[in-house]
Formats: C-alpha cells, structure tokens, sequence
C-alpha cells in the first residue's frame, strides 16, 4: 500500500550559533558535499556501465513499441538489479563514510538523504527530462536534511541536536507563524545555511504537519477591487471596505539618479572628444 502522506508547511527559524558549532558545521557540510561528488561520480558510472549493455538498447527499443512496455520495464529493472543503480544501493554505498570512529561523520539517514537527491537527478539526465547533473564546487551544499524527526537532526524544546551539538533556536513567543509552527508536530528539520555579506548563519526550517499560518489581514474575501495602473503608479479602491489607495510600483528600490547623471555626463564628455 502506498505510503499515507498530510499536508506540510515550512517555517525557517535561526539558530544561536557559536563558534565552535560554526567550526564543526563547517566540516560537515564540506563533508556532505564530498559525498555528494562521490555519489554523484558513482551513480553516473553506473549508468554508463547499464547503457553500455547490449540489454539496455533491447528495452529501449521494447518500450517504443506498442504493448511491450511491461516487458520493457521488467527488463529495465533486471539491469538495474545486475549494475546496482538503484537507490537502495547507493543508501548501501554510503554505509563507508558513516561509521562511529569518524569524526567527519554527518549521520546516516542523513547521507541516505543525499544520496536520493543524487539518484533523482542521475534518474532525470537518464530519463532526458534534464542535462547532465553537475558536481558541487566551492559553495558546497547550502541544506542537509534528515528523514525523520527521531533519526540524526533531534528537535527538543526548542533546541535541536545534532551528532553531540546543541544549536538553540532563536524563535520569538510572540510571533504568531512560530508560535503556530511549534504547536504542530514535526515531521523532520531541514538545516540550511546562507551568506550575509561574508558571514555564515544557519537556519532550522521546520517541515510541520498541517497548514500553514494565515494571517487576518492575509486571508482572502470576496468583493469588487478597482485598478488604475500607470506608468509608475497603481491606484487601489475597494467599494465595500471603503478603501482606496495609490502606491508606487517596486518602491524599496533606489533609484540612484545623481550617479546615473554623472554617468551619462561622462558618456557625453567623452563623445564630444
């Protein structure tokens, strides 16, 4: 029977770092992108191995043909079993840079989890439904995640734990989407990490079970709503809230006219030489 699934919502909530976490997480998302690379390198060997077979090109001929995909995807899956291109076995190949002795260790649901992205991917470039997958390079991997709640990333009164670290959450009370994501139960925890003008901060996304917060001013009603779009502005009128308005589109951004005056006065300068 397949497996039952619920609906899920993602709440991203910072994590109190120090430095001796940021050195330890340092050292295992570089060794989760090395396994990534490693992954990557041996799901496309084997896939070279499996296309190399005589076999391979039969079943590809089968399933073009009418009434022959059955047979086709039965001997797909033979030469599947034979080369070891599946993702059991690549779950099975990451067994080797998981065990207790290695400090480099990232937990093994969580490789488990990096080698079914690699898999999905080398199964895209395989079925042609996307290029060829790239290795990661210097930026490495920017989310681990594990499979459950119990396994490698622990969530535990608003500290999640992690192979021996203990990273806080920095969740607010009185925020209401984290007060709603933390009342919900937790499937598993995503951990991600960004770059904020040269300094590393990570982040928790909590996949939770439920829906997402909506807020008041957030949820939709039915009513007739008047637009007036200009060339820089819009103007909004609700007849049954009795509310109009006029905003400026993409108004955040800076519109830096002194530098594109001294711009266009070198441009010019230049044009009279």
């Amino acid at each position: 029977m397949p497996k039952a699934t619920t609906s899920s919502f993602v709440t991203e909530i910072p994590l109190k770092v120090g430095s001796y976490e940021l050195s330890v997480l340092k050292k295992r998302f570089w060794a989760a992108k090395q396994q990534y690379n490693v992954l990557l390198c041996e799901a496309l060997k084997r896939l070279e191995r499996m296309r190399s077979d005589k076999r391979y090109k039969e079943a590809c001929a089968l399933y073009k043909q009418k009434g022959k995909k059955t047979q086709a995807r039965t001997l797909f899956k033979k030469l599947s079993e034979e080369y070891g291109y599946r993702e059991y076995d690549l779950h099975a190949y990451t067994k080797q840079y998981n065990n207790r002795k290695n400090f480099l260790s990232i937990g093994a649901s969580i490789s488990q989890q990096i080698a079914k992205r690699v898999f999905s991917a080398v199964e895209e470039y395989k079925k042609r439904k996307r290029g060829r997958p790239r290795f990661k390079g210097y930026r490495g991997l920017s989310s681990i995640e594990d499979k459950s709640i119990d396994a490698n990333l622990r969530l535990k009164e608003g500290v999640l734990y992690y192979l021996g670290l203990k990273l806080l959450l920095l969740y607010d009370k009185e925020d209401p989407v984290h007060s709603h994501s933390l009342k919900h139960r937790t499937k598993y925890v995503r951990l991600v990490k960004r770059t904020f003008s040269g300094r590393v901060r990570y982040f928790a996304q909590l996949i939770s079970e439920g829906v997402p917060l909506i807020k008041p001013k957030n949820k939709p009603s039915k009513g007739v709503v008047g637009l007036d779009i200009g060339p820089q502005t819009i103007a909004i009128v609700s007849k049954q809230k009795r509310y109009a308005s006029i905003q400026v589109f993409a108004d955040e951004l800076k519109l830096h006219k002194k530098k594109k005056l001294r711009l266009e006065r070198a441009i010019a300068r230049r044009l009279r030489i």
